[in-house]
């Protein structure tokens, strides 16, 4: 699945999407192939990358487009639901410009910003390996693309719906510690938890004495 939200909802890419994505990894290659050898042993020279150049650059401007319009959609079901947006922050296809991926966080912020609907981009360190039931952390939980299956409780489910939870767990964590909206994904949810428990505390005892 392409994105699943916690409510059991999956969104595949559209015909245009998965078209863009597969002229833009046609693109990469031949752009990529030979750009760590020597110049004078390039099969392509600086003239002929540019027109491939000019190609990929449109090639994404589409994808963001489309990307875009179902970014959209998500944010307007956070709206109408009055919800917190937690957003994976999950980095696949960002090195290589495919699957979107790295379009839909940036779009999913730019528009939670311009429409004041709360956000955060989560870090996704282990929420693919954490047990959304017991909170068991392991390489070995996850058995493959699809299945989940947690080595100590052995609660099993859809490794995406696992992580999807996961992301949503942490996302609650940062919002009862008081962190403000925006996004950690460089952060670690744990240090940003204490950072900001401490803050509070600290106002607490302030307003107290």
């Amino acid at each position: 699945s392409w994105i699943v939200l916690d409510d059991g909802q999956r969104i595949t890419p559209n015909q245009k999407i998965q078209d863009t994505t597969e002229d833009i990894r046609v693109l990469n290659t031949t752009l990529d192939k030979d750009k760590k050898a020597p110049i004078n042993q390039r099969t392509l020279r600086s003239k002929q990358r540019r027109p491939i150049r000019l190609k990929w650059k449109k090639s994404h401007g589409k994808l963001q487009a489309e990307v875009g319009k179902v970014a959209e959609i998500i944010v307007n079901k956070a709206k109408d639901e009055k919800a917190l947006l937690c957003i994976d922050s999950v980095a696949t296809g960002a090195s290589t410009g495919t699957f979107g991926q790295d379009h839909l966080i940036s779009s999913l912020q730019t528009l939670c910003e311009n429409h004041g609907v709360p956000f955060y981009v989560v870090p996704c360190k282990n929420t693919s390996r954490r047990c959304s039931s017991c909170g068991y952390i392991d390489k070995g939980n996850r058995v493959s693309t699809d299945e989940f299956c947690c080595k100590d409780c052995g609660y099993e489910c859809d490794a995406q719906d696992n992580g999807a939870a996961n992301i949503v767990f942490q996302g609650q964590r940062l919002y009862n510690a008081g962190v403000p909206y925006g996004n950690y994904n460089k952060r670690a949810v744990d240090t940003l938890v204490k950072e900001y428990s401490q803050q509070e505390s600290s106002v607490d005892t302030s307003e107290a004495s």
